[in-house]
């Protein structure tokens, strides 16, 4: 079996990486893979294409004026119209929703071609909206997040206006219509069932998968992780951590809010881009910075850590908190998205009955605390993983998929 995956990145979001996975080992598995990716890189690897044109890099994207600016997508609409039953049996497509390919192309290839898509976020169920804030923070505290460090989401909008009503009507008219929709979360099975955006597709549900517990470090002992980082070894650590502290719809704001008031001495690690601006908002808590380039380090991260802090206002299954889970680490959240499938009743962490930073703040606090209770979330985190996001049992159900698609 042949199978070609879309993604906008190779190895930056959680939707990358989801798509860099499945490119590197399903071929153990005898499936042979191709990646098509829309953000340009010089050091890509064998098998990995930059997809769109270079002049394309220099015209408006996508949700500027959609119907309008779709034409200009030249290298998807050209290399999607060459594809035939010979090129591929599937394909699989992830995070194309940031204009970097031809929607009506797109839609029409789906209609003649066995395609599945896994929903990353909830830009196709909306629409147009990575994340939909509304309801979930005021108009004020949305204006606030677009100021300073922390970068307001830049295509989603929180409220009905011109541009979104525009890429609205553009993509009910040419939303991509694959066999199969992989939803990682319950909550996003159900948001992309009950939106009416996929009349003829299976929607089904496969939770991600995670190696982060396998990797080296995964059990490391706390305090010598902790001093690799530069941290204190007696102290308790709090971890934020994301691809990208400075994107709107992480909360870090709130996080920072609910770190900086919850009692007792602590330390923060940060870990990813925009760590040096979270910091600063931090001061005078104790915090280090740094950026993981791989599982190893990651896993190392985990286990510095004491509590694993994600602040989030729009999530599906985030790898972050599989990961923190996995390596032992309990995680406080907000009732986002499937973070309360990940938690559930509290057992693995905890989840916030609100977006509330103050209740949060008391949650870290509780768990900076007491050491039993963080031993006894933790192991329960990392079976729980172990038993139901092993990369083992992802790639057979993601194989099974391809295998009743193709057929």
């Amino acid at each position: 079996m042949r199978v070609l995956q879309l993604s906008l990145g190779y190895c930056s979001t959680g939707a990358d990486r989801c798509a860099r996975e499945l490119f590197e080992k399903l071929p153990g598995m005898g499936i042979e893979t191709e990646m098509w990716i829309g953000e340009y890189r010089r050091d890509l690897p064998a098998g990995v294409k930059y997809l769109p044109r270079p002049w394309e890099r220099f015209l408006f994207a996508l949700e500027t004026v959609p119907d309008l600016t779709d034409w200009r997508h030249r290298g998807s609409i050209e290399a999607l119209g060459r594809l035939g039953k010979d090129s591929f049996d599937v394909v699989h497509m992830h995070n194309v929703h940031s204009g970097w390919l031809s929607m009506k192309a797109l839609r029409e290839f789906t209609l003649r071609f066995p395609c599945v898509w896994t929903l990353h976020d909830e830009w196709a169920p909306t629409r147009g909206i990575t994340y939909n804030l509304t309801g979930k923070i005021t108009k004020e505290e949305a204006r606030r997040l677009s100021h300073g460090p922390l970068r307001y989401i830049p295509y989603p909008r929180y409220h009905e206006n011109f541009k979104w009503r525009r890429t609205r009507g553009f993509l009910e008219k040419w939303m991509p219509q694959p066999r199969v929709v992989i939803c990682p979360s319950r909550y996003m099975a159900e948001l992309a069932g009950g939106a009416g955006v996929f009349p003829r597709s299976e929607i089904v549900q496969v939770l991600n998968g995670t190696e982060v517990p396998e990797a080296a470090n995964a059990t490391m002992d706390r305090d010598e992780a902790k001093r690799s980082f530069g941290l204190a070894g007696g102290w308790p650590v709090v971890l934020l951590v994301a691809a990208d502290l400075g994107n709107a719809h992480k909360g870090i704001s709130l996080g920072v809010r609910a770190i900086r008031e919850s009692a007792g001495d602590k330390q923060v690690l940060l870990l990813g881009r925009s760590a040096d601006k979270i910091r600063r908002l931090l001061d005078p808590i104790p915090c280090v910075t740094a950026f993981a380039k791989d599982d190893a380090t990651l896993a190392r991260a985990y286990r510095a850590a004491d509590v694993t802090v994600i602040p989030s206002l729009g999530e599906n299954l985030p790898y972050v908190a599989l990961e923190s889970l996995g390596c032992g680490t309990p995680i406080v959240a907000f009732p986002i998205g499937g973070m309360p499938e990940i938690v559930g009743k509290n057992e693995r962490g905890r989840v916030c009955g609100a977006i509330d930073a103050v209740e949060m703040s008391r949650h870290i606090g509780e768990l900076l605390r007491d050491d039993d209770l963080r031993r006894k979330l933790g192991g329960r985190g990392a079976e729980w993983v172990r038993r139901e996001c092993g990369m083992t049992g992802y790639l057979a159900r993601i194989a099974e998929i391809y295998s009743r698609v193709a057929g």
